[in-house]
């Protein structure tokens, strides 16, 4: 080498030596030396066989590969090493060296680092790969159109989009009018066209960008709906991105649709529902609302009470509570508020509940239901007005009931006095004894009528505060034990069970007065053919709001299907073989109803009969 070609070759970065066909070096510069000796550990001199040069393991690769240079290949390969605990790779380019007669005599070698590049083009390849599956998972595809020629480009992300079953690495090409027939839904075309003409006009404006949203049809013939954003390049040609965002639309879609759903059904229902926010104005209405504000929804939202409602003081109360409820955050139910109509001044009665709203900003409204009352506050105050007039008619029956039995018993007094004077009379006729003894019968009869009137008014005239605690065991004995001749008499059998509760809250007269006259009607009913037998058992009721009393017997019976509506009814008898005036089971319901109890009846002919008492539970539960 002459002395120029050695300074240029001992001054570049490529390492470069040749061998002999006998594999002997014959030349190298001083880039090939000084990495020789670094990798190696040895110095290297012109004519050192390669045998010295590898190490045992790397010769028979060398070799191979001058072998192959030879045999006048020419060819490239990477080989990689580690100095220094790095990582290095080199292209060594491998050519044939011919004399002038063209035959092979020497192999000659370059070696350039190529560490660096293919890291980087390993990095570009990854990031590559990771930003295509980002699009992917996106579901983004890149795009290029040539104005000129209306000829697209698409990336293999964007093949995946519309659907093409084998997309491939390389980008594909297609003509606008092709994708346009192909991938997009007719009714939509329109809109591509548009914005082609508005690029075009933009087309010498680089950045200019445009956006727009289409329905796609894949390759399957589904619809999906696409977003597409793309920009003018400096170049004239339009870049951009195509997103699928059938998902999102597909929810936005199904959001539309539950919010049409929850208007309609706030708009069906007759409550009136509303939100507000700290400031009182509306924020949400249903058509109740307005209707009652004689406006629409859409007129009410972003206004107040205020601005409607001509009384200051429903304002004021619907401002009082909507505050509240909004600052300590917790609920509050007005039972009766007016609300009055700015139209017609018409008033209504309404029971709302209010609640606070925590909206997604973090700040707190109320959501208020108001339910119409006004049918049912009318209905209420004639039932109060009803039950007065009720109260008042009874009084006054009451009254009219005491003035009679009271007015009548002094003349029918002097009427038995003065009969039994005439009755002393002597001589006479048979026809005056008959009158006389018949006005003596009547005249008592009456007497009695007016007793009995009088007992009844006087049950109905009784006061709660003679009511005291009742031992029930101890008041049937005192029964039991006054009916002993009749029981002796008859060979009655009676059984008492007070185990599971024996005492209760009532008037005591009116108990023995009950107890008195079921038992001796179970008596006096009994059936001739067999033994009179009567049991006695008390118990709860299910839900321990009554305590119950049964009296049952085996007597005669009655036949509740002709006689249900008159069994408690006044001078009522059902069996006329024994005395009795009738009056005992209509006092004894008067008795229990008016403690606020009742009394039950289950009855056959010749099967006996079963009146259940039921007292209400007020006894304090340590009497039990």
């Amino acid at each position: 080498m002459n002395a120029f070609t050695d300074l240029l070759l001992n001054n570049i970065e490529e390492a470069i030596w040749a061998v002999d066909k006998d594999l002997n070096l014959i030349a190298f510069n001083a880039a090939f030396k000084s990495r020789f000796s670094a990798l190696f550990g040895k110095e290297i001199y012109e004519g050192m066989p390669l045998s010295e040069m590898a190490y045992p393991e790397l010769y028979v690769y060398w070799e191979k590969q001058y072998q192959r240079g030879l045999k006048g290949e020419r060819f490239t390969v990477d080989y990689e090493t580690t100095l220094n605990n790095i990582h290095y790779v080199f292209m060594i380019s491998i050519s044939p060296v011919v004399n002038e007669k063209g035959e092979i005599y020497a192999i000659a070698f370059s070696s350039r680092d190529v560490t660096n590049r293919l890291v980087s083009e390993k990095t570009l390849e990854r990031t590559r790969n990771e930003l295509s599956r980002a699009q992917i998972f996106a579901k983004i595809g890149w795009w290029k159109l040539n104005l000129k020629t209306m000829e697209l480009i698409l990336s293999k992300e964007k093949q995946m989009l519309i659907g093409m079953p084998a997309p491939g690495e390389e980008l594909l090409q297609m003509s606008l009018e092709a994708y346009g027939s192909q991938y997009v839904l007719p009714e939509d075309l329109p809109i591509i066209q548009y914005a082609v003409g508005q690029l075009i006009q933009n087309s010498h404006t680089p950045g200019y960008q445009y956006t727009l949203d289409y329905r796609a049809i894949d390759t399957s013939q589904q619809i999906k709906y696409f977003h597409l954003h793309c920009e003018i390049t400096p170049e004239g040609y339009v870049s951009g991105f195509t997103q699928d965002v059938s998902l999102r639309k597909q929810a936005e879609n199904e959001l539309r649709a539950q919010k049409q759903f929850m208007e309609q059904v706030l708009n069906t229902i007759p409550n009136m529902v509303f939100v507000k926010d700290i400031e009182g104005k509306f924020v949400l209405v249903n058509h109740a609302v307005a209707k009652m504000y004689g406006t629409s929804a859409e007129f009410l939202v972003g206004k107040g009470d205020k601005d409607f409602n001509p009384n200051t003081e429903e304002v004021e109360h619907y401002a009082k509570y909507d505050q509240m409820v909004i600052l300590t955050g917790k609920p509050h139910i007005i039972p009766e508020e007016s609300v009055t109509n700015p139209t017609n001044g018409e008033v209504r009665f309404f029971q709302t509940v209010k609640v606070p709203l925590l909206t997604e900003g973090e700040s707190v409204q109320m959501l208020g239901v108001s339910t119409d009352i006004t049918e049912r506050k009318k209905a209420e105050e004639e039932r109060v007005q009803l039950m007065e007039d009720l109260v008042r008619n009874v009084q006054d029956l009451e009254q009219f009931a005491y003035i009679v039995s009271h007015n009548l018993r002094s003349p029918v007094a002097r009427i038995l006095g003065l009969t039994k004077l005439i009755e002393g009379v002597e001589n006479q006729s048979d026809l005056n004894k008959v009158i006389f003894r018949g006005l003596i019968d009547e005249a008592k009869q009456l007497d009695n009528v007016i007793f009995d009137l009088n007992t009844i008014v006087g049950i109905r005239n009784s006061q709660d505060e003679k009511r005291s605690v009742i031992v029930i065991k101890e008041i049937l004995d005192i029964v039991v034990n006054s009916l002993r001749s009749e029981v002796e008499k008859y060979g009655v059998e009676i059984q008492i069970d007070t185990s599971e509760v024996n005492a209760l809250y009532a008037i005591r007269t009116y108990v023995h007065s009950i107890f008195q006259n079921l038992i001796s009607n179970s008596i006096k009913y009994h059936h001739p053919e067999r033994k009179p037998e009567i049991t006695i058992k008390t118990y709860f009721s299910p839900k321990k709001e009554f305590i119950c009393i049964e009296i049952t017997d085996n007597g005669l019976g009655i036949d509740l299907n002709k006689n249900k509506n008159k069994i408690f009814g006044l001078y009522n008898r059902f069996h006329n073989h024994v005395e009795g005036k009738g009056l005992g089971l209509h006092i004894t319901k008067t008795q229990i109803e008016r403690m606020g109890g009742k009394i039950e009846v289950e009855s056959a002919p010749d099967k006996g009969s079963s009146f259940k008492l039921s007292f209400v539970n007020t006894i304090i539960n340590d009497l039990y």
